[in-house]
């Protein structure tokens, strides 16, 4: 194990030990029986039977409930954006068509467009915001 490895698994340990109640050495100690119980029941050669599985892979939830850790809004946004990034990115394009689209429609009304002048007014600019990063 290179230095990289031993020092994220160390600043791992640090997190669920300062998110949680429990020292830092009880943390390691239930990755490690984590770690063996998951050798025992899946095989040594499952990812489960690593302690690193654990501590940077997908087995932090497992050991984040053990421990009782409350996880920060930053770590909760950050781990959703990369569980659905293209509902995030969607998401941020249509909610932000969505604001100017109303900002526009509502200067729109202040000029007294009412009606089709309104619906063309909104269709032209949906339609000039959905392809202007493409026409740069």
């Amino acid at each position: 194990m290179d230095f990289a490895t031993r020092d994220r698994y160390r600043h791992s340990v640090e997190f669920f030990s300062r998110h949680s109640r429990v020292p830092e050495a009880d943390v390691a100690q239930r990755a490690i029986a984590l770690a063996a119980d998951g050798a025992r029941q899946k095989g040594r050669d499952d990812r489960a039977a690593h302690v690193g599985f654990y501590l940077i892979d997908k087995g932090q939830s497992t050991l984040g409930g053990i421990t009782k850790a409350r996880w920060p809004w930053r770590t909760i946004i950050e781990r959703s954006i990369q569980r659905f990034p293209l509902t995030f990115y969607a998401g941020g394009i249509g909610g932000l068509t969505a604001l100017a689209t109303c900002g526009f429609v509502q200067q729109a009304r202040t000029l007294a467009m009412q009606g089709w002048q309104l619906a063309f007014f909104t269709l032209v600019f949906v339609l000039c915001a959905a392809n202007w990063p493409w026409r740069l």
